[in-house]
């Protein structure tokens, strides 16, 4: 469908509006932010890719091969510029649909337009930095939910909509495949649909579509890295080794996890935007309100399930709550449109809900993502003083960052003298083995940084230390 000029301003308007707050990511190339941890793995493993390495073969790490590839694609241009471009278009293309969303759902422009925006400080804010898989993840799953909000209003699944879906579905798998949890309510509310209008014939046909866009992209995948030497380590390090990676905590750490995210702003205005827009609902139509209400509450199990996952995980990490942001679009905008309509149609009435809701979110989200830039600004005369440390112990190749720390290769040049650049303690028995056969082997690197969090099952007594700045230590050789 053609967009109107309205609509061709304001998806240009949400361009910009991402293209200023991308200035926010560690990408950017014209600020002297630090990348943090995990974008620092992504951006290594990129250049090692760019250099003619494999994922999983030449460097260690249990991420999705779809955020190595854009990280490959990110070291095409100078400095940063190309992954910095990437991830604006990812964030342009999140707020374009979240807003189509919105008009789907019948909220006026006004609010369509002031929800999306009104998320980017918490987007940039949970994003830590930027150049994370659930960053990636969000327009995929903004455009399935979209679909699935279009087909809950009544229109048409079509063959090429589920092929795209599933396409989608796939991507998603290729970055996080547990942010697909959120997504099922969405499929089954589809597939639901479909069985009711057109029959269960239909709707398998539509699963089927849907399983074909998802082969389709999978292949794709499969065929790269069964090329490059890689599909066993995809299914040992990214399968695998993330199932027994959830399952190295304890209750403690589940009930710390439930307490944290239960805590967010964002997730308590979408529990309560649910609740307002089925109980305006009900007692606006009585029971006859169906389409609204499944909207609402698809949304809201999306987000229960979300929560239950990242409990279960017991890891208390703030990035996981982007992939819940297309689920609070739904429920806030199920909200407005349930306010919009109680109070007489007026759109003023319905946008100004939206941004007094989103208000409680925004400015603790602005403030938090200023003093995250100003926390990563404090790094850089340290990570400096790393660098030249190591430059003076060490030649090139000849370093082991210990634990995840990639940013040693790629502020100092160096490449890393064994594929393990990544650790983690859900293997700490293979993992000490390998660390202290190294240590012992006639290849042995010339320093080894351990990162203070990280603990270490084995003595390094082969190694003195040098130097303890800002939360790692140096060891160098004897």
């Amino acid at each position: 469908m053609a967009l109107r000029n309205a609509d061709k301003w304001v998806l240009a308007t949400l361009g910009f509006v991402a293209l200023v707050a991308s200035v926010g990511f560690y990408s950017f190339p014209l600020t002297d932010i630090p990348i943090g941890t995990d974008s620092a793995v992504f951006t290594y493993i990129g250049r090692v890719m760019s250099a003619g390495g494999a994922p999983y073969v030449d460097v260690f790490d249990h991420k999705g091969p779809l955020v190595y590839l854009l990280n490959a694609i990110g070291t095409l241009g100078p400095s940063t510029w190309v992954l910095w471009l990437v991830e604006w278009l990812f964030l342009t293309a999140s707020l374009c649909l979240a807003y189509r969303m919105g008009l789907a759902m019948g909220v006026p422009r006004l609010a369509s337009v002031a929800v999306p925006v009104l998320f980017v400080p918490y987007i940039v804010y949970r994003a830590e930095g930027g150049n994370l898989t659930e960053e990636y993840c969000l327009p995929f799953m903004f455009a399935t939910v979209l679909m699935a909000v279009q087909s809950l209003k009544g229109a048409p699944i079509r063959r090429s909509h589920a092929l795209l879906m599933g396409a989608f579905a796939a991507c998603v798998f290729m970055l996080k495949f547990t942010a697909l949890i959120g997504l099922f309510p969405f499929y089954a509310a589809i597939v639901a649909v479909a069985c009711a209008k057109r029959g269960v014939s239909c709707a398998l046909l539509r699963v089927g579509w849907f399983a074909g866009g998802f082969a389709a992209v999978f292949c794709a995948f499969g065929s790269w890295l069964g090329a490059v030497g890689a599909l066993e380590g995809f299914f040992r390090q990214y399968i695998a080794f993330n199932v027994v990676y959830a399952n190295a905590v304890d209750a403690g750490a589940r009930w710390a996890a439930a307490g944290f995210f239960a805590g967010d702003l964002a997730l308590l205005l979408s529990v309560a935007a649910t609740i307002v827009a089925v109980g305006l609902c009900m007692l606006h139509r009585g029971a006859q309100c169906g389409r609204e209400t499944a909207i609402a509450m698809t949304g809201f199990v999306g987000i229960a399930s979300l929560f239950a996952l990242v409990v279960v995980l017991g890891r208390s990490y703030g990035h996981y709550l982007l992939m819940f942001v297309p689920l609070y679009v739904v429920v806030l905008n199920a909200a407005v449109f349930q306010v919009r309509r109680a109070v007489g149609n007026h759109a003023a009435f319905a946008a100004a809900a939206a941004a007094v809701g989103l208000a409680l979110v925004y400015f603790p989200a602005a403030y938090g993502a200023c003093e995250q830039l100003a926390y990563r600004a404090g790094f850089v005369e340290t990570r400096a003083a790393v660098v030249a440390k190591l430059q003076d112990v060490a030649g090139r190749g000849d370093i082991v960052a210990v634990g995840n720390e990639c940013w040693v290769y790629l502020d100092g040049g160096f490449w890393a003298s064994a594929p393990y650049a990544y650790r983690s303690d859900a293997m700490p028995e293979a993992y000490g083995a390998w660390l202290s056969g190294l240590i012992a082997s006639d290849s042995a690197p010339s320093a080894i940084i351990v990162a203070d969090y990280v603990e270490l099952d084995l003595t390094l007594d082969s190694y003195r230390e040098v130097a303890v700045l800002e939360g790692f230590t140096i060891y160098g050789r004897v």
